[in-house]
């Protein structure tokens, strides 16, 4: 297996790459990344990279290397954090974790090589919303000795009927619902 950096693709090569993967949100699209380096005036490397073996597609990170006023290094974006790695979901929880350890240890001599002073990763809630695919049932990164700093994230199925919907509302808010549908608003 080998690391096959972004830079090292155009869009086609990129994007098709990562229809191979099972289950792979969107926030890794070659587009999303070229955005993401535009708009971080911090960033001073793009180390995106897939894991590639053949013509298969293990695995995919959007990783930035960032320099803030005071000359520190770190990954992550625009002052924050880079999204995790992902790992194909077809694959076994077994191969998945194999996967994500290499993807991590490669991470972290990234930021050995360009003396980072921090990592900082979050999981895309978008890799698993439905909560099917165990290796993303769960903080990974703390196996990795990551700091916790969980945020809620909210993801609404919209494939549900309106009223499947309504019956997952907590009583208080179905008020605060009825209140607000004398106001004429369209999504």
């Amino acid at each position: 297996m080998e690391f096959v950096k972004y830079i090292n693709l155009n869009q086609r090569e990129w994007n098709n790459a990562l229809k191979q993967m099972e289950g792979c949100p969107f926030n890794y699209i070659w587009e999303k990344i070229a955005f993401d380096v535009e708009y971080s005036i911090r960033i001073l490397a793009n180390e995106a990279f897939l894991l590639w073996e053949g013509n298969k597609v293990f695995g995919v990170a959007a990783i930035y290397i960032e320099e803030d006023q005071k000359d520190r290094r770190q990954v992550g974006w625009n002052g924050g954090f880079c999204l995790a790695p992902y790992v194909d979901s077809k694959l076994s929880y077994k191969e998945q974790e194999k996967l994500i350890k290499r993807m991590m240890q490669y991470i972290e001599d990234l930021a050995e090589v360009y003396q980072c002073n921090e990592i900082w990763l979050r999981l895309d809630p978008l890799a698993n919303p439905k909560q099917k695919i165990t290796s993303y049932n769960y903080n990974y990164l703390l196996k990795y000795n990551y700091i916790d700093n969980s945020s809620l994230t909210q993801l609404i199925d919209l494939t549900k009927s309106q009223s499947e919907l309504y019956s997952e509302i907590r009583k208080g808010h179905k008020g605060d619902i009825k209140k607000g549908q004398c106001y004429e608003i369209e999504i």
